[in-house]
């Protein structure tokens, strides 16, 4: 279903069927964003959000963390991990929308 969300809004989405594959797409040429959900097999969203932020090759990219099961703990462990932006699930596609377009904007580096 996202996949066809991300097609009506214009992307092409490279899918994985668990956070260790979706580490390894991440380093691929042309990802711009990635989509996580917290509970993913073999490695969750948090650790798979973690170690895109800590691989040099790969910290420049937005990562967007959504979950079903949204805490006020599960928010603070996504962007202590390196998250842009946080979706509840279920979400419209407008949140969707909104969500790759704040993760997309250029970030003040401080320098």
């Amino acid at each position: 279903m996202l996949a066809l969300c991300l097609a009506k809004l214009g992307h092409t989405a490279t899918l994985a069927e668990d956070g260790h594959t979706g580490l390894n797409r991440s380093a691929e040429s042309g990802i711009d964003v990635v989509l996580v959900d917290i509970d993913m097999p073999v490695m969750n969203g948090i650790a798979v959000c973690g170690a895109i932020k800590s691989n040099p090759a790969t910290r420049h990219l937005p990562v967007v963390v959504m979950t079903g099961r949204a805490t006020p703990d599960a928010t603070a462990r996504a962007f202590a991990a390196g998250a842009v932006e946080f979706i509840s699930k279920p979400f419209s596609i407008q949140q969707l929308e909104s969500a790759l377009s704040l993760a997309t904007q250029p970030h003040s580096t401080g320098t």
